[in-house]
């Protein structure tokens, strides 16, 4: 839609979260949606991504669970907009990150799932697309313009 690439175009401190990641479409498309948006893929435990597994100058945060242990770290990070990939998440600080950050004060909770149940147990998202992150991936390349690179 519309309104969640107004979103992501106008985000000063975006995250990328993967979340459970079924197919290895939609980890390689979470991968290059970072690179493509310049932003830090912060992978839970189940999201089937490893820092040596994809390309497109790959972002991702290894062990961000562990790193946000740390209050100085949690603390610190703040994005305003939060785009989670995938199913649920499992890591209990990742999933306190997501929440603070969509506080409508705070930012904003994008959730891209095709999956349906619970992706987002506290119904905070200020976005719901129901696709494959792989789909999602694809539109955005589409309408991004010049520089963002082609979807995988």
């Amino acid at each position: 839609p519309g309104e969640v690439l107004e979103l992501i175009r106008g985000a000063r401190r975006g995250v990328v979260v993967a979340g459970t990641l079924s197919s290895a479409c939609d980890r390689a498309s979470a991968a290059w949606l970072a690179a493509a948006l310049r932003w830090p893929l912060l992978p839970d435990v189940q999201s089937g991504l490893r820092v040596d597994q994809c390309g497109f100058g790959y972002v991702g945060v290894p062990m961000i669970d562990h790193l946000l242990a740390e209050p100085l770290v949690a603390s610190s990070l703040r994005p305003d907009v939060v785009l989670q990939l995938g199913e649920r998440l499992v890591s209990k600080r990742l999933g306190d990150l997501v929440a603070l950050a969509s506080d409508r004060d705070v930012g904003s909770l994008v959730v891209v799932s095709a999956a349906p149940g619970r992706n987002d147990p506290a119904c905070a998202a200020a976005h719901y697309v129901a696709c494959t992150p792989a789909c999602f991936a694809q539109g955005i390349g589409q309408r991004w313009g010049p520089g963002g690179g082609a979807a995988p």
